[in-house]
């Protein structure tokens, strides 16, 4: 049974309609596009894939309608475990907010507890390449924090006298923030607020006016086409010369953070299979292993399961090397990624202002052989282990990834 719903001008052809019609027909031409996409022949891979256009239909709500006023600016959490794409670190709490550079912003963020931030400005965004521009790329020694632990900063308008002072690209549209944790029981976001100081805009928010909404929606309608389409392409077409089931060292992308390597590789494994890897740490402030769908490149559930390990809680041997297994079956070991949520994984490995990378040694096992590869003495972890293991991950997580202090 069809049920319609009429209300006075809604769906008729007026200049007010035509923004939600063409958010309506891209996402009817997304969802096609979605299902007959090849992966989406196994019906897992299908499921997430439906769910993926819910998720990416938010986020471009928010960037495009809810989060758009450079002269009212707010930060909002951009990309999340909800809203995830473009291959998110889980580690990382990603922040957005739009500018203008004509105007100058006051940024406000409270360090004393965080693990570092990256901060960037781009016109655009990556999924719609041929208007995308990475601009300015800040890390933590580009600022000077107060004593408290809290820091300042100012972009655009007039050289300011203040030590964090920055001028904004002509081409700038956003400020893009990644904030590290990596310590998820200690560690908390920085609460970061944006404020507008010029005195040439309006002093409070103009009311919605229908034309501009139209144009905002609109936008967010090719803001969503492109999100759907980007990511997995990219990975299907690179999907034949995609390292698999091998963990390249990793590299830096020129679309990612300058300070940014990355080593990425498909997995192609039976139930019974793991990927093993072994390597020396690296020297670099940050670096951590994390699972992504495939072609989708959504952080897998990081809060449920084990799907990424950062510096901090990975276990580094006696003999300073980590051995790590990737696996649908838990193979009882501390450093284990689970890949059971996804038909297709990915597995990346990020190395964040990195001096030394050493090569990974990887290997396909068999899981029930796995003793061989571990030294005689190497500690496993027992189904009770890692009940317990996952319970603490969860309340950790909680204080981190959801933002919310237990």
């Amino acid at each position: 049974m069809t049920t319609e719903i009429h209300s006075a001008g809604f769906g008729a052809d007026t200049a007010e309609s035509l923004g939600w019609l063409a958010f309506a027909d891209q996402l009817r031409e997304a969802s096609d596009w979605v299902e007959a996409l090849p992966s989406s022949s196994d019906p897992i891979v299908r499921a997430q894939g439906i769910r993926y256009i819910g998720r990416v239909a938010i986020a471009a709500l928010q960037h495009e309608v809810e989060y758009a006023d450079p002269y009212f600016p707010k930060w909002f959490r951009c990309i999340d475990q909800v809203s995830n794409w473009g291959g998110p670190n889980v580690d990382n709490e990603y922040l957005s907010a739009r500018v203008d550079p004509a105007l100058q912003y006051h940024v406000h963020g409270d360090l004393s507890k965080s693990g570092g931030i990256l901060l960037q400005t781009i016109q655009g965004i990556w999924h719609q390449p041929e208007d995308f521009l990475l601009l300015d790329d800040w890390s933590m020694e580009d600022f000077t924090p107060n004593s408290d632990g809290t820091i300042d900063i100012y972009f655009g308008g007039e050289p300011r006298s203040d030590v964090n002072w920055f001028r904004l690209d002509a081409r700038a549209e956003r400020l893009w923030l990644r904030q590290y944790g990596t310590q998820w029981e200690v560690q908390r976001t920085g609460r970061f607020s944006i404020t507008c100081l010029s005195d040439s805009g309006p002093l409070t928010p103009e009311a919605p006016d229908p034309v501009d909404m139209t144009h905002r929606i609109e936008r967010a309608a090719d803001w969503m086409a492109g999100a759907v389409r980007h990511w997995p392409s990219s990975l299907e077409k690179r999907r034949e010369t995609m390292a698999k089931n091998f963990m390249p060292t990793p590299q830096s992308n020129p679309q990612g953070g300058a300070n940014i390597r990355y080593g990425l590789t498909l997995l192609e494994l039976s139930a019974d299979q793991g990927l093993y890897l072994e390597f020396e740490p690296p020297e670099a402030d940050y670096w951590s292993l994390q699972l992504y769908d495939f072609p989708w490149w959504e952080s897998l559930d990081a809060r449920e399961s084990t799907t990424s390990l950062n510096f901090d809680q990975i276990q580094v041997d006696d003999d300073g090397k980590v051995r790590l297994v990737v696996s649908e079956t838990d193979p009882g070991v501390a450093n284990w990624l689970d890949s059971s949520t996804a038909p297709k994984a990915l597995v990346m490995y990020r190395c964040v202002w990195a001096r030394k990378v050493p090569a990974v040694f990887s290997a396909v096992v068999d899981i029930r052989d796995l003793g061989r590869r571990l030294p005689a003495d190497y500690p496993r972890v027992s189904a009770a282990d890692r009940r317990e293991l996952l319970h603490s991950r969860r309340r950790f997580a909680d204080r981190w990834i959801n933002g919310t202090v237990l």
